[in-house]
């Protein structure tokens, strides 16, 4: 469950019709491969978590149906971790 509460404000690398790639060392450093993570307010899953960026999955229908869609390269989305997590 997310609370809102912003942990981070991240920087676009990367953003593709199955991806995004964000830049965001504080949040990345709580999230595991298949967790949770809250870009711009939409829940995604993680593909992959390096030590300061983390991709997650984005369906052609997530971007379509959301803001995620006009996020362009080195856009600034909020983010969030679910609250278990954040607990940690």
């Amino acid at each position: 469950m997310f609370t809102g509460r912003i942990r981070e404000v991240g920087v676009v690398g990367d953003i593709g019709d199955t991806h995004i790639a964000v830049r965001a060392p504080k949040v990345a450093s709580l999230l595991a491969v298949g967790g949770s993570v809250a870009v711009a307010g939409v829940c995604l899953t993680t593909r992959e978590v390096g030590e300061e960026e983390f991709v997650a999955a984005l369906s052609v229908e997530t971007g379509r149906r959301s803001t995620l869609d006009e996020l362009a390269r080195w856009g600034l989305p909020t983010l969030a971790v679910a609250d278990l997590v954040a607990w940690l």
